[in-house]
This record gives structure tokens, C-alpha cells and sequence, in this order.
């Protein structure tokens, strides 16, 4: 698969994913990520997982404020307005 078509089905995956956590709060959708983020990690060796784990933490940080600026519609996080 190409890494154009991997986005894409990764986007997808997404929006299917998205509307189940929508709404659960903080606590739940935390759970539900660490639990996946553990299946997902124990796929690999283990002395790749750190590795692993850092480049995708990275990769979150970079989407944040994508996805800040879609949540909120550009007006940044409630708890940060001043």
C-alpha cells in the first residue's frame, strides 16, 4: 500500500473511530487509547516498542492542533481562552 493510500485509510479508520469516543469524557477515551495503544505496541518486538511509541507520541503532537482548530472551529481550547 502505497503511503498516499495508507493516509487515506488511516483517515478513514478515523472517522469511524471518532464518533464512538465522541462524548465518553476524558477518563473513558484515555482507557480506550492505552488499550489500543498496548495491543497495537505489543505487535512489535520488544526492543522496538520505545521507538515506536516516541515517533507516534511525536506524530500526536504534530496533529494536535489540527484537530484543536477543527473541534473548537479555530477559536483554540475553551480552557485556554482568556
Amino acid at each position: 500500500m502505497s503511503a498516499d493510500a495508507a493516509t487515506l485509510h488511516a483517515e478513514r479508520l478515523f472517522n469511524e473511530i471518532r464518533p464512538i469516543l465522541t462524548g465518553q469524557g476524558p477518563e473513558i477515551q484515555g482507557a480506550v487509547i492505552a488499550q489500543l495503544l498496548a495491543l497495537w505496541l505489543a505487535g512489535h518486538p520488544s526492543d522496538m516498542r520505545a521507538e515506536i511509541l516516541d515517533a507516534t507520541a511525536e506524530a500526536a503532537w504534530k496533529l494536535t492542533p489540527i484537530i484543536e482548530h477543527e473541534m473548537f472551529r479555530g477559536a483554540g481550547h475553551p480552557d485556554d481562552r482568556a
